[in-house]
C-alpha cells in the first residue's frame, strides 16, 4: 500500500516514462525471446522485406527501385523508408532497427494516449479546491489544462484587491465539490494515465504491428501528437506532425480536414471572444498605472476602458473580414505545412511512377475486394468479424461468453461517447484530446471504406480501432475512479470496489491479447524464415544471376537473392501491371517480361484462388514445371492463419517453357 501511495504522490514524469520504457522491454523480450530459440529473428510479413529491399538500393545507389535501374514506387510510407534508409547507411540490421523503431513509436503512443487521458480526466472532473489551488493562473503545465483568464487578464489590467470586509480581508471564493472540500490530486489522474498507457503496451495487435517492420505504431503515434497538439493550439507543431503524417501514409489526409475544420470553430470564438489583436494586447500589456502622475491617472484608466469595449466594426461586410483575416493568419502553420509536404508526396510519385497515389494502393485492392467491390454494411460486417478474431482473446471465442462481453462492451462505450460529447459542449474553448481523436477514427474508417474497403493483414489498416476500443473501455472506469478519491463513505467504497473489478477485467482481457498475440507472432516470423526466406536462398544459389522470376510475395525473394531480377505479380511495385490484370493478360505481362520462372504461394493442397484469379494455370502458352518448393508445417501455420491471414501455408518455384509459334506445350 505504501508503494502504491508513493506512486500516486511521485509528480516526476521521467518516472513514469522511464516504466513505460521499462514495460515496453519486457514485453519485447517476451515476444522476440522464444524466436531466437528457433533462429534468426526476422518479419513476420514479407511486405516488411519490399521496404528493406528498397532502402538499400536507395542506400547504396541513391535510387529509389525494387530493382536497380527500375524506378519504382512499392512502399507507402515515405517517412518509414527514408527512416530505413537512414538505417542501411549507418550499417545497422534492417530487422533490428525496425524493431527499434516501431517500439520507440509504441511509446510515443502510450505516453500520448495517456497523457490524452489525463487531460480528460482533469477537465470532466470536479474542479474542487485542492485542485485548483494547484493550478498555475492561464494553465497547468502539467496537464495542459487551460483555465480561460478574464477580461482585464487579457489586456494586462490588474486585477481587483480582494475586497474589504467586516472581519477583515476577504479573499473571493472558490468553487466547492458537491460535498465540501474534497480533492481531486492530480496523482490520480497521473496514475490512471499510466494505467491506460498500459493498456496500450500490452495490446497484442498493436505490440505484433510494433514488431512488424511496418510503419503502422509509427502512423498512429504521429497523428496522436498532432491530436495533442491541436489540444493544446500549438499550431505550428500540430502542422509539422500533420505534414509527416500524410507521407507516412497519404490517408492522414482525414485528419487534416478534422484539424482545419476543429481549428477554424475555435478560433472563431475566440476571435469573437477576444476582438484585439496580439499587438493590440501588447500596447495594453505594457501599459501600467505605475509611475503616472496622479492627474493622468483618471484619463489613462478611461482609454483602457475604451479599448476594452471596442468591438469589431458594426458593418456586416467589414465584421466578417475581420475575423476571416484574423481566423487565417491564427491557421496558416496548420495550412501551409502539411500542403508542403502533401505536394512533395504527391511529386514523388508522380515523377516514379506517373500517377498520383502510390502503386501499393492497386495491388492492395485487387488482392482484397472481391470483383464485384464491396459496400459499407459487407465491409462493417467483415471488420466486424475480423475484429474479434484479432482483438480478443482466445477464450473469449465461445458464443455465450462472447455476448456478455459485447453487452458489457457496448454499456461501456456508450458511457465513454456521453463523457466525450459532454467535455466538448461543455467545454466551448478547448477540447482534452479524445474528442478528436474519436473523430479521426470514424473519418479513417470512412476513408478506407472508399479507398481500400478491407480489413487486411491482421487488421493493420484500421489499427486506429484498437486504441479507440481500450480508451472506451477504460475511461468509465477512470472517470468514476477518479471522482471517488477522497469520498470515504460506504457507498462510495462499494462503488470503488466494483469500478477496481471492472479495471481488473479491461488488464486481464488486454494481457490475454498480448499472450495470444506472442504466440502469432512467432509463427509468422517462422512461417516467413522457413518458406520464403528459403526459397529465396534457393534462387541466389540454383539460377543463373539476372534470371527473372515472376512472384506474388516478393520481399524476402529479392532481399535474399539480389543478383534476381523479380518480376511483381501483386501490383505493389509496377503500376502497368494492374490494367494487364484486370483484363485477365497475367500470362502477357509475363511473356512481354521475358519470365523464366515463376514463384507462386499456394494453399497446402491445391493451388488456391491467388492462382486462379492470375489465370496462369492451364494456359496453353506455357508449361510450367516444378523445381523446389517449401510448405510450413500445419502445427505452426495454423496457429497464424486466422487472426493474421498473411500468407499461404507454401511457395513453389517453376521454369516456364515458354510456346513455340503455333505449338502448345
Amino acid at each position: 500500500m505504501s508503494f502504491v501511495i508513493f506512486l500516486v504522490n511521485f509528480k516526476s514524469s521521467i518516472f513514469w516514462f522511464g516504466l513505460l520504457i521499462a514495460a515496453e522491454l519486457a514485453v519485447a523480450a517476451f515476444y522476440i525471446l522464444p524466436v531466437l530459440t528457433y533462429g534468426p529473428i526476422g518479419f513476420p510479413l514479407d511486405d516488411s522485406w519490399i521496404y528493406a529491399v528498397f532502402a538499400r538500393n536507395f542506400a547504396s545507389s541513391g535510387e529509389i527501385a525494387f530493382n536497380l535501374g527500375n524506378p519504382s514506387v512499392g512502399f507507402t510510407s515515405s517517412l518509414w523508408f527514408l527512416f530505413l534508409s537512414l538505417g542501411q547507411l549507418l550499417g545497422f540490421s534492417p530487422v533490428a532497427w525496425s524493431i527499434f523503431l516501431g517500439c520507440s513509436a509504441q511509446v510515443i503512443l502510450a505516453v500520448v494516449t495517456g497523457f490524452l487521458v489525463y487531460r480528460f480526466l482533469i477537465m470532466v472532473g470536479e474542479r474542487t479546491v485542492g485542485e485548483v489551488s494547484n493550478l498555475d493562473p492561464g494553465e497547468d503545465k502539467q496537464s495542459g489544462l487551460e483555465t480561460p483568464p478574464t477580461r482585464m487578464e487579457q489586456s494586462g489590467l490588474e486585477t481587483p484587491p480582494a475586497r474589504l470586509g467586516k472581519s477583515g480581508l476577504e479573499t473571493p471564493p472558490t468553487r466547492l465539490g458537491k460535498s465540501g472540500l474534497e480533492t481531486n490530486p492530480a496523482g490520480t489522474a497521473r496514475l490512471l494515465s499510466f494505467l491506460a498507457s498500459l493498456l496500450i503496451l500490452f495490446c497484442g495487435p498493436l505490440i505484433w504491428y510494433s514488431l512488424s517492420g511496418m510503419e503502422t505504431t509509427c502512423f498512429l503515434a504521429i497523428g496522436l501528437l498532432a491530436i495533442l497538439f491541436l489540444s493544446r493550439g500549438w499550431y505550428k507543431f500540430a502542422g509539422i506532425s500533420l505534414g509527416l503524417l500524410l507521407i507516412t501514409r497519404i490517408e492522414g489526409i482525414a485528419l487534416w480536414g478534422i484539424a482545419v475544420a476543429y481549428a477554424v470553430v475555435i478560433e472563431s470564438r475566440a476571435a469573437k471572444k477576444n476582438p484585439f489583436s496580439k499587438s493590440e494586447q501588447k500596447s495594453l500589456k505594457s501599459m501600467s498605472l505605475r509611475g503616472v502622475r496622479n492627474e493622468r491617472r483618471s484619463n489613462l484608466f478611461k482609454f483602457k476602458r475604451r479599448l476594452l469595449r471596442r468591438d469589431a466594426p458594426r458593418n456586416d461586410k467589414n465584421t466578417f473580414r475581420y475575423y476571416l483575416i484574423k481566423i487565417i493568419k491564427k491557421l496558416l502553420p496548420l495550412l501551409i505545412i502539411p500542403s508542403i509536404f502533401l505536394i512533395l508526396e504527391l511529386l514523388k510519385n508522380l515523377y516514379l511512377t506517373g500517377a498520383l497515389l502510390p502503386t501499393t494502393f492497386a495491388g492492395r485492392k485487387w488482392l482484397s475486394v472481391p470483383a464485384g467491390g464491396r459496400g459499407p454494411i459487407a465491409y462493417l460486417r467483415l471488420w466486424g468479424y475480423g475484429f474479434k478474431l484479432t482483438l480478443l482473446p482466445q477464450f473469449l471465442q465461445e458464443k455465450l461468453v462472447l455476448m456478455f462481453f459485447w453487452i458489457g462492451a457496448g454499456m461501456l462505450s456508450l458511457f465513454s461517447i456521453r463523457l466525450i460529447l459532454k467535455e466538448a459542449i461543455v467545454r466551448k474553448d478547448r477540447m482534452s484530446g479524445l474528442g478528436l481523436f474519436l473523430l479521426w477514427v470514424i473519418g479513417h474508417n470512412l476513408v478506407y471504406m472508399v479507398m481500400l474497403p478491407s480489413p487486411s493483414q491482421a487488421g493493420r489498416y484500421q489499427a486506429l480501432n484498437y486504441i479507440l476500443f481500450w480508451v472506451m473501455l477504460f475511461l468509465p472506469v477512470a472517470v468514476g475512479l477518479s471522482r471517488l478519491v477522497g469520498k470515504f463513505t460506504v457507498r462510495n467504497k462499494i462503488y470503488g470496489a466494483v469500478l477496481s473489478v471492472f479495471l481488473a477485467i479491461i488488464f486481464f482481457l488486454d494481457l490475454g491479447s498480448a499472450i495470444k498475440w506472442k504466440n502469432i507472432y512467432l509463427a509468422t516470423v517462422r512461417h516467413i524464415n522457413d518458406v520464403h526466406i528459403q526459397v529465396a536462398g534457393w534462387l541466389e544459389q540454383e539460377i543463373p544471376p539476372g534470371s527473372r522470376v515472376a512472384a506474388f510475395d516478393i520481399g524476402a525473394l529479392k532481399y535474399f537473392s539480389p543478383r534476381t531480377e523479380i518480376i511483381d505479380l501483386g501490383g505493389l511495385v509496377d503500376r502497368e501491371f494492374a490494367g494487364y490484370l484486370q483484363e485477365g493478360r497475367v500470362v502477357d505481362y509475363m511473356k512481354d517480361r521475358k519470365v523464366s520462372y515463376l514463384a507462386m504461394v499456394e494453399l497446402q493442397n491445391s493451388p488456391g484462388w491467388i492462382f486462379e484469379n492470375l489465370k496462369i494455370q492451364g494456359d496453353p502458352r506455357l508449361k510450367l514445371k516444378p523445381l523446389f518448393g517449401m510448405m510450413q508445417r500445419p502445427e505452426i501455420y495454423y496457429l497464424h492463419y486466422r487472426e493474421a491471414a498473411i500468407t499461404f501455408p507454401k511457395m513453389v518455384v517453376y521454369e516456364i517453357e515458354w510456346a513455340v509459334g503455333s505449338r502448345q506445350w
